[in-house]
């Protein structure tokens, strides 16, 4: 399975916010096409596929993953 571009930029769009504070609404829209409480909950399940399920991926993807699910404990 691989992290796809879509979920790669929602994982980079989430990470460059600070922790606990929502995407703007337009900002999601115009990139994702979705609502920021949606851009969350992919947020949420991208990590938490890929680190429950443990799938290779390649490196940049990995330390992309990991990143974020760091973010998230910290959530």
């Amino acid at each position: 399975m691989r992290l796809d571009w879509y979920d790669r930029e929602i994982l980079t769009f989430v990470l460059d916010r600070t922790p606990r504070s929502e995407p703007p609404n337009e900002e999601s829209f115009s990139r994702f096409g979705i609502a920021p409480h949606r851009v969350m909950r992919r947020f949420d399940a991208v990590v938490d596929v890929f680190t429950t399920h443990q799938f290779a991926l390649e490196e940049s993807d990995l330390n992309l993953v990991q990143r974020a699910a760091e973010f998230h404990q910290r959530v």
